[in-house]
Order: structure tokens, then sequence, then C-alpha cells
């Protein structure tokens, strides 16, 4: 089995492992673990259900997707290269085998595979066809109409010769194009300048974009990969772009970032000059960490990151590259919003609710887990989220929803169109996904009374016993009644009985007894506003 209509594989497929023969000399210490995932990655993009461990000529196209536009001769020629026992297919090993030479080779080497590449009847020489064809090229990889007949041009510099040599062909080769515009057609695994190039160019065609979302990155490990591709000769004698002075991808350096309480400019550090002393011992990065960024909650951020101290924004594609590249993780996904006076507000900290499903009775049959959103969703969208989260994308629900600091009861949501922020949702406050039975709303059929209280609510209870209001905790919550525990034991009692009240409204007096009547008063006053606080 190999690769179907979406894309995935099978087992066995994925037992593709890097074996490769000592006779071909490949010398697997330059190959890092995340290299030889990256190849075997690539590798099986081109494999077929007609060729689950080969590559053929169309999938290695598939592979290689920039050379689909060059002379159909100079394609076949790349893929007998690949080809090392001539059988028609390349196998992993023949895979690995090149991509050594053009990662890790000599210059010798890398000069040797180029010559080979377009001396199309490997017989040592370029002739005046394989010349024009390689003139041709040329013109792809520079982005440039012919300015001549690729003949015409070959002839001239072939002048009286039938032929090039190979050390003639590459002196012909540096005059038209660079030996590296060539081997990154090939470029499986990139080179330190081409990942500098290709997140540069992300990022300065995401400056032109309204980017909706972006990634979050520790500082950190950015800060090693910063340093690591200066490295390259090539870049460090170019005009280095310091990409890490600011996101200049946002267009401002005057940064807002909104949490779920409020909003607020952070506060950052100037960026530093970290494109300093060239720096030859530079290692490339591990994985990506962005542990040190993660919160108390899976998906949250810690409290009062620092812009480029502690983390950076990176376009989503960006991420998707270093991912792709380095591994790593955990991932943090933010809103990016504009604000009336056209500043960029990226929403760190989104609010974390906490949602459950229900059972056929309408009531949760789960403990509630958290769900990071941001507060610019819609209803219908969190529903998704939350359909999602459950498994029941083909099921018709409601939402019903309890915003716990006010000690709300709960409420259907009625308006999917509106956002978290209409609806007034905030941190901690609850979700319930209510799914439809046949042609009924389980809920509809529960009192008013069997849907204000949960289990684990705190609860006011009137004890006969001790002739005093008490606190409750609900253990239990059945049509009809409640199992309540208090410090006196257990109590069974209905839903609507008069003996039970919502948290605080009855057991602040109780405590504040031996207070005077102005002092209790004020104090009663004052807990009004916070009826139920302590429901959890």
């Amino acid at each position: 089995m190999g690769c179907g209509a979406n894309g995935e594989y099978s087992a066995t497929v994925d037992s593709l492992y890097l074996d490769l023969d000592p006779s071909m000399d490949i010398q697997l210490n330059k190959w890092n673990s995340r290299q030889i995932l990256i190849a075997r990655a690539r590798f099986k993009k081109g494999l077929t259900n007609e060729s689950p461990f080969v590559l053929n000529p169309q999938g290695f196209l598939q592979v290689f997707p920039s050379l689909s536009s060059f002379p159909d001769k100079v394609i076949h020629s790349a893929f007998v290269l690949f080809d090392n026992d001539s059988s028609g297919d390349i196998d992993f090993k023949e895979f690995c085998y090149i991509l050594t030479i053009i990662i890790h080779g000599s210059m010798a080497n890398q000069e040797n595979f180029v010559f080979n590449l377009f001396d199309i009847d490997k017989d040592g020489f370029i002739s005046l066809e394989e010349l024009s064809l390689a003139l041709e090229s040329f013109n792809i990889i520079k982005e440039r109409s012919q300015l001549a007949d690729s003949t015409s041009k070959a002839k001239e510099i072939l002048n009286e010769k039938k032929s090039l040599n190979e050390e003639e062909f590459i002196q012909e080769l540096t005059k038209h194009v660079k030996l590296k515009q060539i081997l990154e057609l090939f470029e499986v695994i990139p080179s330190v300048s081409s990942e500098y190039r290709i997140i540069t160019e992300i990022m300065k065609k995401a400056e032109n974009e309204k980017q909706k979302t972006c990634h979050i990155l520790s500082y950190k490990w950015w800060n090693i990969w910063y340093n690591y591709v200066k490295k390259d000769k090539e870049i460090k004698g170019s005009v280095f772009i310091s990409i890490a002075k600011e996101d200049f991808w946002l267009k401002t350096p005057d940064m807002i970032v909104m949490n779920s309480d409020r909003n607020s400019k952070v506060d950052y550090l100037n960026a530093k000059e970290i494109d300093g002393d060239y720096n030859n011992d530079t290692e490339r990065p591990g994985e990506i960490d962005n542990t040190n960024l993660e919160g108390p909650i899976k998906g949250t951020l810690k409290d009062d990151l620092m812009l480029r101290r502690d983390y950076i924004s990176i376009p989503n594609e960006a991420w998707k590259r270093f991912i792709e590249w380095y591994g790593g993780g955990p991932e943090f996904e933010r809103v990016i919003l504009r604000n009336g006076e056209g500043k960029i507000i990226i929403e760190l900290y989104p609010i974390v609710l906490y949602v459950v499903p229900t059972g056929d009775n309408g009531m949760p049959i789960q403990s509630y887990v958290p769900l990071i959103v941001s507060k610019t969703l819609t209803m219908r969208e969190v529903s998704k989220l939350m359909k999602l989260k459950f498994n029941k994308m083909n099921t018709e629900c409601r939402i019903w929803y309890r915003l716990m600091i006010q000690g709300t009861q709960w409420e259907m949501v009625k308006n999917i169109e509106k956002t978290v922020k209409n609806i007034g949702l905030n941190n901690g406050d609850k979700l319930i996904l209510e799914s439809k039975c046949g042609s009924t709303w389980p809920r509809d059929n529960l009192k008013k009374d069997e849907l204000q209280w949960e289990v684990k609510d705190k609860i006011d209870i009137y004890s006969e016993s001790k002739k005093t209001w008490e606190e409750g905790i609900v253990v239990e919550n059945k049509p009809g009644y409640l199992c309540i525990t208090t410090s006196g034991g257990t109590f069974k009692v209905t839903n609507n009985s008069s003996i039970i009240a919502p948290y605080r409204t009855h057991t602040v007096h109780s405590i504040q007894s031996t207070l005077t009547p102005d002092i209790l008063g004020r104090l009663v006053k004052e807990f009004k506003p916070l009826h139920n606080l302590g429901n959890t």
C-alpha cells in the first residue's frame, strides 16, 4: 500500500529506514536524525499505490517538482543519476547516496554531479546538443527568457570544438549561474543560506499581507538559529538583514498585547544587536523548544512574557518551515487583530473555557476539559471546536453557557453568530455541548432548578439540627433531587426545596453573627454582587 487519495501512507511504507550499502561510501556521521526524517518524508511524497517502496519517473518529479519545467532530457538524466543500479526506479538507499553528495560532498564531488547531470549520454563530454540544453536550463534557473537561441549560443561557446570536458564545462557554467543554484534544485535538506533566504522571503511576503494568525517562538531558540545562519560565508559577505531587530513583518514596532482581562501595551527589550562577531563554531540548533513559554494549562502561555526577551512572533509559514527542518514544540498559534488606530494586536492570552458533552438525559457525561479560544471567535466557530474535541462533527448540537464569576444559571446560546466577547465569556466559564436525540433536545425536559446545580457546586443548605445555614457541596444531580454533602453528612433534597439556596446567599450571615449590625450590613451589601462566587 502506498500513498492513497488522501495522501496517507500505510505502516509498511513507514518501515523505510536508512540502511545504506557501505560500498556507497556514505558518511552517515554527517547526517543528524532530523535530516534523515526530512529525507524520508520527502522520499515518501513520490510513492504511490503502484510504486509503494521506490520512486518511478513520475514520483521523482513529485519529490523534485522544480525540475518539471526543465527539458525532458535533463529530467531523465537526473533520474538516471539517482538510479545507481540502473533498475529503472530509485530506492531509499540510492536516494540518500546522491543527497549525501549534494549536501555533504566536496566541491569536486558536487561539480562532478552537475557535469553528469548535463552529460546526457554519459560519455564524459558535453556535446553541442548537451550544452544547448544546459544553457536552456540556466535561463530557467535565472528566471529569464532566452536572450538568444541556445543552440547558436552553444556553437559560439564551442567555437571549433566538438565538446567540452568537465573542467571546461564548469568554467563555462560559472559564467551563467552559480553551482549552488543548480544543487538547490535537489535540496531536500536546506543549506544554511537556503534556510535564511526562505525565512527572510516569508517574512518579507507577510509584511505585504494581512495575516490573521501568527506563531509564538522562543526567543532563546530563535537566537541560536539566527547566529547559526550567520556563520554561512555567503550570508556573511552579503547585506545581512537583521530580521531579529523587530517584528517588521507586522509593519509596526509598537506592539500591543491583548490578554483575557485587559488591553495593555507590552513592555519589551529593545532589540539587541545579535549580529555581532562571526562565530564559526555555532552549531545547528536542535529541536524547537517552546517549553519555557508554556503556562500551567497545555496551549496557554506564561504570564508576563516579554517580547524579544522571552519570545518573538513569526508568520505561520515560517513556523511550518522550522517544524519541517527541526521539529519540536509545543505550538502556540495566536490571533492577530488590528485596532481602530491601525495598530497590531496579538492576542497572546486567549481565554480558557471548560467544556463538556451531554448524554441522552441532557446532563454532562464526563469531567470538564479546557478549551482555549480567542474572544474574536463566533459561537458557531466555538461549536465546531467543541464538536471536533468530542467527536460530534456529524451531530446536531446546541451550546449552553454559564458565567461562573457572576454565578448565573445555564443559558442557551440563541445567536451562534455572536462572538465569545459579545456573549461575555471569560476565563473559567463553562460550556455544555448538548447533542440532539432524535427529534428532541434532552435539556428541554429538565426543570429550571435541575439546570441550575452541578456536581461540585458549592451551595447553601439549612440544617434543621443546628437551626442555621451552612455550606454544602453538590455530589449528585439527578432529575428531581440533589445529593448534598456537609460537615454533618450527606442529604438528599428536591431540586426546588426551600432549604437550599445559591452559595453565600445565607452563609455570609452565619459567619458574621458576632459582628455589629452596621458592619454586618456593609458586609452583606459587599457580598451581594458576588452571588455564587465559590461555584466551580
